[in-house]
């Protein structure tokens, strides 16, 4: 049977920030006696807190965009990536149990997700119960898929479409996905279900371990709003569906500290057995809802950098050929200027294997300490330096984005080149990457303005000595950073 692929970050941080956070949330609880819709109106109009709920990443901001659905117009806000040019739109949707929840609460993550996965991202406000029970915010989902398809020029789209959302919001993606599949409408290129809710009345592991750390799941009066009475359908449950064969690709996000744990593996399981490629990351130690707390949360800045690595790839553009931006001595000091970032960092740490925090969040969602990240760029840059070597000979068919390199062919690399890595000295890693290096660079250098530029130079090359040189410099995928820039940023 086919298994998923699965992974989990634990970084020793997770445990004492989500400790934290759920202290303050003991210290902050309402009335016990408190009419349930009257906390909900309360709860609705109350502000996130950017001390917690982080802010909007400054290389983008939002727009106001309505949604017209001809009886009904929604409310979303659209956050452009950098660029002009047209991009994949990802249509992301909020959680809050159905019944609250606001794409205010979800700044920093559609923000982010825009700008890390170079992706046009629409935040959507889907009508909520009990004004609206099911299926109001399932066809919402779904109808809004439709319309961004119809509309796309209007959000800056070129035609690639993608669904995802957290916890409720990851239901509904999964749930209009299961719609489209049944309805014959055109399904998405991808979904990304973070802690999704894809059942009711679960006895899992998960639940017995961890129901009421920040969620519980046991039926109450938020599912009574909702769900409707009886055997609930598929796409409100869809752990029940009888099949997700001919779903969307799917990255399914779990945290190991939440009753939700089990429904996201189990997903992830069936999907596999289906014959839809699935990948599930589980973000040990952490709870429910930590994109919502990426301020306190270093698992929710993570989990941004990792789902925007996973749609630039799934959606990278591969031409058959490419012209040099740069000149030689350009490239040149590109990468070295790169490369000197990782061996400034690596002159501040005392053990390169220890786990490494930047700015933003952990290093990255496959290398975790700056050891992880020498074995990674050493072995991006063997490949470079041999493939430049043997195009320049004629010896070889090279693409600047070669077709062989498939979003699961590159995962396996960047995986298998770090966990190699990591049976090797620090020493002997950082020394062979100095020489690889002056190597690389040394290459680069050998070529005129000619040879640089040449889309002929060397028996059928696809792109230019200079094209495929300059991928050492920054990967093709449009992101303005190098390949050490980007993870360190």
């Amino acid at each position: 049977m086919n298994a998923p692929t699965s992974e989990v970050v634990d970084l020793p941080s997770f445990r004492a920030e989500t400790d934290a956070l759920l202290a303050r949330f003991d210290g902050a609880a309402g009335p016990a006696d408190e009419d349930p819709y009257q906390a909900l109106l309360r709860d609705r109009l109350e502000a996130p807190d950017p001390t917690l709920a982080g802010e909007c990443d400054p290389a983008t901001r939002p727009r106001d965009l309505t949604i017209d659905l001809g009886d009904r117009a929604l409310e979303a806000w659209v956050y452009l990536p950098p660029g002009d040019e047209p991009r994949p739109v990802l249509l992301w949707l909020h959680g809050g149990g159905f019944i609250g929840g606001d794409l205010r609460d979800i700044e920093y993550a559609a923000s982010g997700l825009a700008v890390a996965g170079d992706v046009v991202v629409v935040s959507l406000n889907y009508r909520l119960a009990p004004e609206h029970p099911y299926p109001a915010a399932l066809q919402d989902a779904l109808d809004t898929l439709s319309w961004l398809r119809e509309h796309t020029g209007e959000v800056q789209g070129d035609g690639r479409i993608a669904i995802g959302g957290q916890s409720a919001g990851a239901a509904l993606a999964a749930g209009a996905c299961l719609m489209a599949r049944d309805n014959g409408v055109p399904l998405p290129d991808r979904q990304v279900l973070c802690y999704p809710t894809l059942d009711l009345d679960q006895d899992t592991e998960s639940f017995r371990l961890f129901d009421g750390v920040f969620l519980s799941i046991v039926p109450g009066w938020a599912d009574e709003q909702y769900f409707p009475a009886g055997e609930l359908p598929a796409a409100a449950v869809p752990l029940r569906a009888k099949s997700l064969a001919g779903l969307p690709p799917a990255l399914i996000l779990a945290a190991g500290r939440d009753p939700l744990r089990d429904d996201a593996r189990m997903y992830a399981d069936r999907l596999a057995a289906d014959g839809v490629p699935a990948r599930i990351v589980e973000y040990a130690d952490t709870m429910h809802a930590f994109l919502n707390f990426p301020a306190v949360l270093s698992a929710g800045r993570h989990a941004v950098s990792l789902i925007g690595a996973e749609l630039r790839d799934a959606f990278l553009t591969r031409e058959s050929t490419r012209t040099p931006t740069t000149s030689a001595a350009d490239a040149v000091r590109l990468i070295r200027a790169d490369r000197q970032l990782l061996f400034d960092a690596l002159g501040k740490v005392a053990d390169p294997r220890e786990p490494y925090v930047v700015a933003d969040g952990p290093l990255g969602h496959f290398c975790q300490s700056l050891h992880d990240l020498v074995a990674h760029i050493l072995m991006w840059d063997e490949i470079t330096l041999a493939v430049l070597r043997e195009a320049a000979a004629g010896r070889i068919h090279w693409s600047v984005t070669p077709q062989w390199e498939t979003v699961e062919a590159g995962r396996g690399l960047n995986a298998g080149g770090v966990d190699a890595g990591r049976h090797l000295p620090s020493t002997l890693l950082i020394e062979r990457l100095h020489s690889v290096v002056d190597a690389l660079t040394a290459e680069i250098e050998r070529y005129d303005e000619q040879a640089w530029t040449d889309p002929s130079t060397g028996s059928g090359f696809d792109g230019s000595i200079g094209a495929l040189a300059e991928y050492a410099a920054t990967p093709p995928d449009g992101s303005p950073y190098g390949h050490v820039a980007r993870h360190l940023r």
